[in-house]
């Protein structure tokens, strides 16, 4: 059986990709407070009505290009899920067909099935889904 490594190592650019496209994500969610900071001191608080539509606009296409890259991140991730998922199905597959019937007599097939199931599963979550909150976490942490 192949280490986990092997297959995070095979799909390295949906990880690029998803990781480029989360700090895209996080950049503009930082810039949207500053906007509102200018709302609030330049316009209601200096009197500078003509700055509004500019910075209200501004707003929206950050709120549209977060979309864009959010999706696209989770897009990615969700690639990268599948992918090693199904590599590994494969690979746990082509295992269990080496087996001897023997095996077979002695294990509960059922059983078998369910645990690999679930471990793939859990495995593929934890390369896709938990990856990607942990650097999502650390970028709104350290920024």
């Amino acid at each position: 059986m192949k280490k986990v490594g092997t297959y995070i190592a095979r799909f390295w650019y949906l990880y690029l990709f998803g990781v480029t496209s989360l700090v895209i994500s996080v950049v503009l969610d930082m810039i949207s407070p500053k906007i509102t900071k200018s709302i609030i001191d330049d316009v209601i608080k200096g009197g500078k009505t003509e700055l509004l539509t500019k910075l209200l606009l501004g707003i929206i296409i950050i709120a549209v290009r977060r979309a864009i890259f959010q999706y696209i991140k989770e897009y990615s991730f969700d690639m990268a899920n599948f992918n090693i998922t199904k590599s590994m199905r494969k690979d746990i597959f082509a295992h269990i067909q080496s087996l001897s019937v023997n095996y077979f007599d002695k294990t509960n097939t059922g059983e078998l099935m369910a645990r690999i199931k679930d471990d793939v599963d859990n495995i593929g979550d934890g390369m896709g889904y938990i990856i990607m909150l942990l650097i999502e976490v650390a970028l709104h942490t350290t920024l």
